[in-house]
């Protein structure tokens, strides 16, 4: 839940940071045009300047997300998933021995699986 929490946010971090870029190049580019009609000469300047304050702002963010995705600790998360695929198996487990399935030896517990089993998990064919 936590992480979905925090997904959430970062989805909108990210729209918010979008929109953030976008208005401030707006309001370059209306400062740039208000500049235009005084001087003619010094709009190739500006450009480069807006376009070199792009790239820093966009250098920023993409070190700011790696940073925030790095110092994630993702130890809780592996072991919450580690915890539900083991309960899944043996849910699995628990279901097949109810039914009288076997299922295909996946660890060596030790136990030999049963030489021909009655039923069997998978598809079903026929022997002649």
């Amino acid at each position: 839940m936590a992480v979905s929490s925090a997904r959430a946010k970062i989805e909108s971090l990210k729209s918010s940071i979008s929109d953030m870029k976008m208005k401030r190049a707006m309001a370059e580019l209306t400062e740039m045009a208000s500049g235009m009609i005084s001087s003619i000469g010094g709009s190739g300047d500006t450009l480069d300047r807006l376009q070199a304050m792009v790239e820093e702002e966009r250098t920023k963010a993409a070190g700011r997300a790696r940073v925030a995705r790095d110092s994630m600790d993702m130890t809780g998360v592996q072991l919450k998933e580690a915890e539900q695929n083991a309960l899944a198996e043996q849910a699995l487990a628990d279901f097949a021995a109810k039914e009288g399935i076997a299922l295909e030896p996946t660890t060596s517990s030790g136990s030999a699986a049963p030489a021909s089993p009655a039923k069997s998990m998978g598809p079903q064919t026929e022997k002649n």
